[in-house]
Parts: C-alpha cells; sequence; structure tokens
C-alpha cells in the first residue's frame, strides 16, 4: 500500500548500515588523511634541510668570502620560522563544509545523518539559531565551547547540547564549537568540519556570513526541502560565495523527499521540475558544471529523517515515525550523495589546503637550492682563481729562486773581487808602511834601559806602539778605498735585487735599506808573535874591529829584506781577521 509506514528496522539496511560505519579504509577521506600525513614529512624534511642550511651558511658568512650577501643570509634564516608556520598550519588543516538553506528544511538531521548520531539538536522547537561548528577533539567527553569563553563546557549527550545552547544568549552570526570525540564518528576522526547555518531567511547579512564562515570551506551543501523549489535568498547567497570562491563546489540535497510516498503518481513529474530548477541554476546561472555532471553527482533526492533513523544505534533517540514507501532507493541516494561528497571534499580540501603549501615548499626548496648553487658556483670560482694564482705563484717562486740564485752568485763573485782587491791594496800599503818602520821606531820616545828586568816591558811597548801606529796609517790609507768599493757592491745588489721585485713600493723598500753604521775596519798585527824569535844582544862589542864591521855591513844588508818578508807573510793574518 502506497505512503504506508513501515516500523521495523530492516536488518539488512543495518547490517549496511554497520558495515558503512566500520569500513572506513576505503574512504575517499583517507586521500586527505594520507595527503596531510605525506606533506607534515615532507616540511619536517624540509625543515630538517633548513636547520642544516643555516648552520651551514652561518660558518661560511663567518668566513668572510663573500659567497653569501648579508641580505641573501637574513632571507635564509628566516626560512626555519617560515616552516615551523607552516607545519602549524598544517596541524590545524581540515575539510570543512557548510550546510545552508532556509529555516526548518532539515539541515542539522543531514549533518546527524552523515554523523551516525544524533548530536544536534532536531525536531520541533529546536532550529538552529547560530552558527554551529562540529569538529574532532582527541578528548573522550564532549564539550561544547560559547563565544567569548575560553574553557569548553562539558557535554553528556544531545538534552545537555540543547540545554547549553538554549541558555546562553548568542547572536545569529555568531558562532558555537562543538567538540565531538573523534572516536565516536569516522567524519570526525577523518578531519572533516561540519558547519550547521541559522536558516538563510533568518538574516540578510549573508555577506558577512560568507566573510568569516565561508571563505575557507571546501563543500557546501544547500538543504532545500522537496515542498518548496529553490529561494531567492538561497540563489543570492550562492550567486555571493561564487563570487568570492573560484569555481565552488555546491551539493543541492532535495531533502523529505519520502514525504512523495503519498503521491506515487506525481513523483517523477516533481522530481524532474526540481531537477530542472536545480540544473538551471547550478549550470546556466553559476556555470559551476555540465548539466550532466549535476544530475548524476551534485544534485540528490533523499530523506535526512529514514537516514538518521536507519544508522542511529540508540533505539531510545530514533525518531518517532519509521520508513516510508520507497525508503531503499532514498537510502541508495542519501549513501551515493556522502560518497560523492566524501570524494569531492577529499579532493578538494588537497588541492585548496595543500596545493598552497606546497608550492611555498617548492620556493623554499628553489630558493635554499638556488642559493647552494651559487655559492658552489662562486667557492668553484674562487677556487679555480685560487689554484691559478697558486701555479703563478709557484713560476714566480721559480723565477724568484733562480733570480735570487744568480743574484746570490753574482754578489759572491763581486764580493771575491773585492776580497782581493783589497787584499792587494793592503798588502801594498803594508809593503809601503813596513819600508818606514824604522820611521815608527824613531817615534818611539820610551827611553831604552839595559837592565834584565826592563827588556821585556820595553819590547811590549815598542810592539804595542808599532802596532797602533801601523793600524793606524793602515786605516787612514785605505778607508776611503775600501768604503767606496763596499758602496759599489751594495748599489750592484741593490739593482739586481729590483730588477727581480714586481712592485714599486717593493723597489722603495730596497733603496731604503741602508748598510750597517757601525762597520769598521780593523788591522790586527800582533808583533809579538811576528817578533817572538827576535833575541837581542846588548853585550858590548868591539865595533871598529873588522869581524865587527864586517856583520854589522851585512846585518845592514839582510835586516830589510828579513823584516820586510815577515811582514809581508803576515799580510794573510791581517786580511783574514
Amino acid at each position: 500500500m502506497s505512503g504506508s509506514i513501515i516500523r521495523e528496522k530492516p536488518a539488512s539496511f543495518g547490517s549496511i548500515r554497520q558495515n558503512n560505519a566500520t569500513n572506513g579504509g576505503n574512504s575517499p577521506l583517507k586521500l586527505f588523511t594520507h595527503a596531510k600525513i605525506t606533506i607534515t614529512d615532507i616540511f619536517k624534511n624540509i625543515s630538517s634541510y633548513v636547520n642544516d642550511s643555516n648552520i651551514y651558511m652561518t660558518d661560511v658568512i663567518k668566513s668572510n668570502r663573500n659567497l653569501i650577501t648579508t641580505d641573501k643570509y637574513k632571507d635564509i634564516q628566516q626560512l626555519k620560522e617560515k616552516v615551523n608556520r607552516i607545519l602549524s598550519i598544517i596541524s590545524r588543516d581540515h575539510m570543512k563544509v557548510v550546510f545552508f538553506g532556509r529555516t526548518s528544511n532539515g539541515k542539522s538531521t543531514v549533518m546527524n545523518a552523515m554523523l551516525r548520531e544524533r548530536i544536534l539538536p532536531v525536531g520541533m522547537g529546536h532550529t538552529t539559531n547560530c552558527f554551529l561548528q562540529i569538529e574532532g577533539t582527541d578528548r573522550i567527553e564532549a564539550s561544547i565551547l560559547i563565544p567569548g569563553s575560553d574553557e569548553p563546557k562539558s557535554v553528556n549527550n544531545l538534552s545537555s547540547i540543547s540545554n547549553a545552547l538554549s541558555n546562553e544568549k548568542v547572536d545569529s552570526d555568531s558562532l558555537v564549537k562543538i567538540l565531538w570525540p573523534k572516536e565516536k564518528c569516522r567524519l570526525i576522526r577523518d578531519d572533516v568540519v561540519l558547519v550547521d547555518s541559522p536558516g538563510i531567511d533568518v538574516s540578510a547579512n549573508l555577506d558577512q556570513w560568507i566573510e568569516k564562515y565561508c571563505l575557507d570551506a571546501d563543500v557546501f551543501v544547500l538543504v532545500v526541502s522537496a515542498e518548496a523549489t529553490i529561494t531567492v535568498a538561497e540563489k543570492k547567497f550562492l550567486h555571493n560565495v561564487a563570487q568570492r570562491l573560484s569555481n565552488p563546489n555546491i551539493f543541492i540535497l532535495m531533502n523529505r523527499w519520502d514525504a512523495t510516498a503519498n503521491e506515487p503518481e506525481m513523483v517523477e513529474s516533481v522530481k524532474q521540475q526540481h531537477l530542472e530548477r536545480g540544473l538551471e541554476f547550478l549550470c546556466d546561472e553559476l556555470h559551476l558544471c555540465d548539466r550532466k555532471e549535476a544530475t548524476e553527482n551534485r544534485m540528490f533526492f533523499i530523506s535526512a529523517r529514514e537516514a538518521l533513523l536507519n544508522r542511529n544505534t540508540d533505539p531510545t533517540t530514533s525518531p518517532r515515525s519509521g520508513y516510508n514507501e520507497g525508503y531503499k532507493e532514498r537510502l541508495v541516494e542519501f549513501s551515493k550523495f556522502e560518497h560523492e561528497f566524501e570524494k569531492c571534499i577529499s579532493k578538494t580540501a588537497v588541492q585548496t589546503k595543500f596545493e598552497q603549501h606546497t608550492n611555498r615548499g617548492k620556493e623554499i626548496i628553489t630558493l635554499l637550492c638556488e642559493t647552494i648553487v651559487n655559492m658552489i658556483n662562486k667557492s668553484q670560482t674562487i677556487k679555480q682563481e685560487c689554484q691559478e694564482k697558486l701555479i703563478e705563484m709557484e713560476e714566480k717562486n721559480i723565477f724568484l729562486e733562480h733570480e735570487l740564485r744568480s743574484v746570490t752568485d753574482s754578489a759572491k763573485e763581486r764580493i771575491r773581487h773585492v776580497s782581493e782587491d783589497v787584499y792587494k791594496r793592503v798588502a801594498q800599503t803594508l809593503n809601503d808602511e813596513i819600508k818606514r818602520l824604522y820611521t815608527l821606531i824613531e817615534e818611539f820616545d820610551r827611553p831604552f834601559t839595559s837592565e834584565r828586568n826592563q827588556i821585556p816591558l820595553y819590547k811590549q811597548d815598542l810592539h804595542r806602539w808599532v802596532e797602533e801606529r801601523l793600524g793606524s796609517n793602515l786605516q787612514n790609507r785605505l778607508h776611503t778605498a775600501l768604503h767606496n768599493s763596499l758602496d759599489t757592491v751594495h748599489k750592484e745588489i741593490k739593482e739586481r735585487v729590483k730588477t727581480v721585485l714586481t712592485t714599486n713600493e717593493r723597489r722603495s723598500d730596497v733603496d731604503s735599506i741602508v748598510p750597517r753604521s757601525n762597520f769598521t775596519i780593523s788591522y790586527r798585527l800582533d808583533c809579538s808573535n811576528l817578533c817572538s824569535d827576535f833575541h837581542e844582544d846588548i853585550q858590548f862589542k868591539f865595533s871598529l874591529g873588522l869581524t865587527s864591521l864586517w856583520e854589522r855591513f851585512m846585518q845592514n844588508e839582510k835586516q830589510p829584506k828579513y823584516t820586510s818578508s815577515s811582514f809581508l807573510n803576515s799580510s794573510n793574518d791581517l786580511l783574514t781577521t
């Protein structure tokens, strides 16, 4: 009989409900969950990479190698905070759906059916007068958060929620959050946030609603009563949404379709009328999709009451009325809506929520890679320049070593010539002075005494006198010539060294080198050793005898030669000293 009410819940749909409730492994919502886990792991790796890069670049900036600019270094240092901020946003990201429509069209009932439990109050006297957001919590007990309060209030059951909402005075554009335990509902456990709105005919602040609660929504569900049609206010709201959001995902639910069981002959014609109006609005006015897509996946004819009755696990809270004729098709339609809704919201949320994060992660990695590549290229350039400089320095060192050896050999050769010249000059001068030795002895003014103990003292004074006067004469005659020779050698060495140097500054440093001012030439004759074999004979002898005269004559002939020879032989000692 058409229009009859079936009081008993079919076992087959009860088992289907249980299987659907427990079988969440194949849910399209897992796409968002897996994407969230994946992108979280990716950004954790990016965070580690950024930390390592910051440590490396801090060492680079301290090395003063000019591999990275200060501004670029500051930009890299700020990436850590940006990555942490993105990770914090990802942890709070969720899929969001907003239900809207006129008052008493069954928005709360649709949400309860999707949540498989009567969470929101429905029925006579229970109309939603503000925005209600249902989201998951890890706590065991449910709670409600009223605007203006920082501490959520615990609620144990549906009546507690109703009392909490009725006791609080909230505006129609206020948001009340219901924190429901995740373990009780698969939809919430998969990071879906559901927002119930007051009737669209309650307030004219549609733009304010959209700005506050709809800009981050992934899906919009328009709940329309099958006994009415889409109103101008509902169309205006969706037009405003389409203007602010690019290609919003909109589902239209023709609720309370079970009422058509009383007039089965009119079902198809009424359905075609609603379908045509809905397609005209979605496809021709909003241009959101084509008619085939809208017919198959955007408009559904359901009974939220029957779906909730089929899924509710608490018989004491089930609606009093049962199933109407044709409920099986409506339950299948509702399940189809849920499946399409889950596919759409999961796909859209991944794009809207994570695409921006993905692009930002790519930008961060690109910035780091470009910076590292630039640093590597600069370091390679510096390395190549250093290698070229090293080769150039090695070549210069080889050249300098060769030149210095040449300069050293030349200086040694020049010094050898100077030494030979000095030797000749000293020998010649010493020979001249020896010939005048008798003059020095005559200038010695100490009286001679024949006493034995005074003769050694007399000889010491005489030796000292001869050494001092002879050395003084040699120095006076040779000093200028020797210093001139040394100055000439110094100048020649300087000029040779200057030819090796490459910069004028270093050449000037060579010119500023002054020979040691304390350089002096000393002569040590050591007359004591030279006259060590001389033995004086002061005994009286007859000087007019033939023998005596002959000896004196022979002694005078030999004495100058002997003395000159002795002093000439001693010149080697003089030069070596």
